[in-house]
């Protein structure tokens, strides 16, 4: 059954400025979405007002039909790099396990269930030998996938990716795509941050072309048309 991420009239400011305008669409699940757009255009705004990081106004975020808000579990959010400390004494263990955090009091007790999915979680993305290093000793693309393995643990419905590239080599670029194709096929919601235009033909089922405003929605070949990307390009910020 195909599930549903509702954004209805989501408007955000920032010192009078309105960064968003009247952002209305609907995504579900079983899919990878692609959020692209120059810079400026409002991308990681969009994903911190959905989870409630940013303030805005909007007539409803709504996952399933209810509030996403009181639906926190069911959510994973995996911040741009630069945004992360990685240099906190943290093991790749303890990070994957905060998945369980929700279910587990704040982590003071992890349960049998919580410690079998994190090393679950950690096979399946090739981390489980590196489960005691520390964070910041793992290349930047072994980084991504402790935050991929944490949102597995975490057993969420959607995933929020912003930039998860970035920093990244082209051959783990592919791991990366090919564990989030999977998730998608278990009728995982999957929504990411892009920047290069060049590959998501082949990585997205859908991309929202941001500026501001949703220029455009669909598939890649709809989306990508030349006077799509014109409307959205032609005012970078």
């Amino acid at each position: 059954m195909n599930k549903s991420l509702v954004v209805s009239q989501l408007n955000v400011y920032y010192s009078h400025k309105k960064i968003l305008d009247n952002i209305n669409f609907k995504v579900s699940s079983g899919r990878i979405v692609g959020i692209v757009g120059p810079n400026g255009a409002g991308k990681s705004t969009l994903i911190k007002s959905i989870l409630g990081l940013v303030p805005k106004t909007c007539n409803k975020i709504e996952y399933i039909n209810q509030n996403i808000q009181l639906q926190k579990d069911k959510v994973a959010y995996i911040p741009q790099r630069s945004q992360i400390d990685w240099d906190y004494p943290i093991t790749v263990q303890d990070v994957v396990l905060m998945g369980q955090t929700l279910n587990s009091h704040w982590g003071l007790n992890y349960s049998k269930r919580s410690y079998e999915l994190a090393e679950d979680a950690l096979q399946k993305l090739g981390l489980y030998d590196l489960r005691h290093n520390r964070i910041g000793e793992l290349s930047g693309g072994q980084q991504q996938k402790v935050f991929l393995a944490r949102s597995l643990a975490q057993e969420a419905d959607i995933l929020f990716l912003d930039e998860p590239l970035l920093g990244v080599d082209y051959k783990t670029q592919g791991v990366i795509f090919n564990f989030l194709q999977e998730l998608a096929g278990n009728n995982k919601l999957i929504i990411v941050i892009h920047h290069d235009l060049g590959d998501v033909l082949t990585y997205f089922d859908e991309l929202i072309l941001l500026n501001r405003i949703i220029v455009a929605q669909g598939d890649c070949a709809t989306v990508l048309d030349s006077k799509m990307l014109t409307l959205a390009y032609r005012e970078e910020s």
